[in-house]
């Protein structure tokens, strides 16, 4: 929701990346994650710069946030964003924040689309399998 560094994380074993976890925030590091990998692994650390969306001037039919837990900063500095465009937002689930996330984009007029809608638009659940896909059906609030 503004402008300024980010800092991710990811682990490497015996000098290469595990790509299957990818990167991650420090927070997201947990015991299952060294279920999955073992105790000999090493995680790097990658700072880069974050930039609001609503600061490049765009107008975009179409987002995907895949952002590791932060999708209320990222929605936060879209605002302006997403309320001049209305693209179809996609959005990685998570479990942390999913419901607050919902409750956000539902302020703005969104809903998020069921199984059966995306049949109806000719699409399988397995393209979206772990997103969420929400579009613009009317301001209820801005």
């Amino acid at each position: 929701d503004e402008n300024g560094e980010g800092t991710s994380y990811e682990p490497f074993i015996n000098s290469l990346p595990v790509s299957a976890e990818g990167p991650f925030f420090l927070d997201n590091l947990d015991e299952e994650m060294e279920e999955r990998l073992g105790k000999k692994f090493e995680i790097k650390k990658t700072v880069f710069p974050v930039l609001r969306l609503d600061d490049l001037n765009l107008a975009p039919d179409f987002v995907k946030i895949d952002v590791q837990g932060l999708e209320l900063k990222v929605l936060n500095g879209a605002r302006e964003t997403i309320l001049k465009s209305r693209p179809v937002l996609v959005i990685e689930k998570n479990n942390h924040n999913e419901r607050a996330t919902t409750e956000y984009l539902e302020c703005l007029g969104y809903r998020k689309i069921d199984e059966e809608a995306l049949r109806q638009k000719g699409l399988s659940f397995a393209d979206i399998s772990g997103d969420n896909v929400f579009v613009y059906q009317g301001s209820t609030a801005s």
